[in-house]
């Protein structure tokens, strides 16, 4: 990883731990994300204040179809951004590697020398409803 990215993970990590807030105000929330290829590519479930389903749009190489992963995270809500775990909270949350900016609602992640980004906005609509409708399009 670059010095620049890990510089900043480690601010992100630090900011986190110093000015956590209490996450009350994202509970009930749904984000539909989407990237430059993809109009939605998954998105966000707030569940309450500490728990976020996280649904992907993914690709089965071998069969060639879409199907949809939906994975459970711990989330931390600060002044400028949601941090979310790499583990859920049945598995004790684990480490905060994923980002949402809360004014901008982008979602980031890095991963080895790139950082993955998804435009994300807030939904009313049924999240899943709208998944399996980009997926038969």
């Amino acid at each position: 990883m670059n010095n620049k990215l890990s510089n900043s993970l480690f601010f992100a990590m630090m900011f986190f731990s110093v000015f956590q807030v209490n996450a009350n105000s994202f509970a009930n929330v749904t984000l539909t994300c989407s990237t430059e290829k993809f109009p939605v590519k998954g998105g966000f479930k707030f569940i309450n204040s500490q728990k976020v389903e996280k649904y992907n749009i993914l690709l089965n190489h071998k069969t060639n179809k879409e199907f949809i992963k939906k994975t459970e995270h711990c989330y931390s809500l600060s002044d400028h951004f949601i941090a979310i775990s790499d583990e859920s909270l049945e598995n004790g949350c684990g480490g905060y590697s994923s980002f949402i900016d809360i004014k901008t609602l982008e979602f980031s992640r890095p991963v080895e020398n790139i950082v993955l980004t998804a435009q994300c906005f807030y939904s009313e609509k049924d999240l899943m409803r709208v998944l399996k409708k980009a997926i038969n399009n």
